[in-house]
C-alpha cells in the first residue's frame, strides 16, 4: 500500500499536537480527484480547530481547508493527470482529511483547474481568499454588470483584484470599484496612488467621503445613460 506523510491532529492543543505520520494515500472514487499537494495556506479556522473550538470536527484529522497541486488521479476523467488545480472549503480538513498532507482526495466539484506561472508558495495562499472574495461579491451581493462597488478598506482587495486575479470570474465581469483607504491624515489626492493600485481611491477617514462617493456614483450613472 502506497503511503504519504501528513500532519495529523489526534487531540486539541498547541502546535505540538500536530504530528507528522505515515498514512495510506487515499483512493479517489469517480466523483473525486486525488491531488498531489504542492502548497497550502494556513487559516484561522484551522487554528480554532486545533485548539478544540470546532466541536463538529472529529479527531484524528488531517487539517487544511485549501490546497493547490497537481492531479494525481481522476477516475471520472473530469481532469487529466498532471493538471494544475486548486481546491478549498467544502468540508476539507473538517468532514474529511484536508491539505496538510502530501496528497488530498476531494470532490471534483470543488476543484478548479488553474493556469498560472506564480510560484507554488504564492498560489497556496490564494484559493480560500479568492473564494471568499468571489462568494461575497457574486453569491452574497449578487453583483451584476454595470453595478458600482464601494469597498471600505479596499487597499488589499484592490491589489489582489487588479494584481493576482487578472482573469474575471466566468460570467461575472469586474464591476467598477470605489475603494476607501486608511491613509495618513491630510493626504492629498495626488498622494493616494502610493497606497493603492485601485483607480480613484477615497480616504475613508475624510468627512467628505460619503459626499464624494455619492457624487462619483451619480456622475458615473449619468455617463451610462
Amino acid at each position: 500500500m502506497a503511503m504519504m506523510k501528513a500532519a495529523v491532529i489526534r487531540i486539541a492543543g498547541g502546535p505540538e499536537v500536530l504530528k507528522i505520520e505515515n498514512l495510506p494515500i487515499p483512493e479517489p472514487r469517480n466523483d473525486q480527484l486525488l491531488i498531489r499537494v504542492k502548497a497550502f495556506g494556513l487559516n484561522r479556522s484551522e487554528l480554532f480547530t486545533r485548539q478544540g473550538h470546532s466541536p463538529n470536527v472529529k479527531f484524528p484529522r488531517v487539517l487544511g481547508i485549501e490546497a493547490v497541486g497537481i492531479v494525481e488521479s481522476a477516475p471520472g476523467n473530469q481532469l487529466r493527470k498532471g493538471d494544475k488545480v486548486a481546491t478549498a472549503m467544502g468540508g476539507m480538513g473538517r468532514q474529511f482529511d484536508g491539505g496538510y498532507a502530501e496528497y488530498t482526495c476531494v470532490p471534483v466539484t470543488q476543484v478548479q483547474a488553474i493556469r498560472s506561472e506564480l510560484p507554488w508558495d504564492t498560489l497556496g495562499a490564494l484559493p480560500e481568499m479568492l473564494q471568499t472574495a468571489w462568494g461575497s461579491l457574486f453569491k452574497s451581493l449578487r453583483l451584476e454588470k454595470c453595478e458600482r462597488l464601494l469597498i471600505r478598506g479596499g487597499y488589499n482587495f484592490g491589489r489582489f483584484g487588479r494584481g493576482c486575479d487578472r482573469k474575471e470570474p466566468r460570467g461575472h465581469p469586474s464591476p467598477p470599484q470605489l475603494a476607501t483607504l486608511n491613509v495618513p491624515p491630510f493626504c492629498g489626492r495626488a498622494e493616494l496612488t502610493k497606497y493603492s493600485s485601485t483607480p480613484g481611491p477615497l480616504p475613508y477617514r475624510s468627512r467628505k467621503c460619503v459626499q464624494e462617493v455619492s457624487t462619483r456614483c451619480l456622475s458615473w450613472w449619468a455617463l451610462q445613460r
